[in-house]
């Protein structure tokens, strides 16, 4: 879990980091659309591991259907499973937390998401 949480600010880190080195003229144009998915959370659950998300859609534009495919790697590193993550609606400028049980998954044994 700790591993999984540190990939994710690493992550977060390099992504911020690259924006940072855009030139200070796009600073000043209208901000670029952009919706970002966040894994905020993973815990043990009845069912399996819990994984929360954070999603905001800044896209301008409402999403009737919102759907993700995402990969969960084991502790050696390989891909386990695919699985496809349906956030439904996504309202424009709205920020949405989403909760997923994914069954027979233990979050211990989840290193990257």
């Amino acid at each position: 879990m700790t591993s999984l949480m540190t990939s994710l600010r690493l992550l977060t880190s390099m992504l911020a980091m690259s924006l940072a080195m855009v030139p200070a003229w796009a600073q000043e144009s209208a901000p670029v659309p952009a919706l970002t998915l966040e894994l905020n959370g993973a815990q043990p659950s009845d069912k399996g591991c819990r994984l929360t998300f954070v999603v905001n859609n800044n896209l301008g534009a409402d999403l009737s259907k919102a759907a993700f495919e995402i990969a969960l790697f084991n502790e050696a590193g390989v891909v386990d499973r695919l699985t496809v993550l349906d956030f439904k609606e996504l309202p424009a400028g709205k920020t949405k937390v989403t909760r997923f049980d994914l069954a027979g998954t233990e979050c211990s044994k989840v290193s990257r998401v």
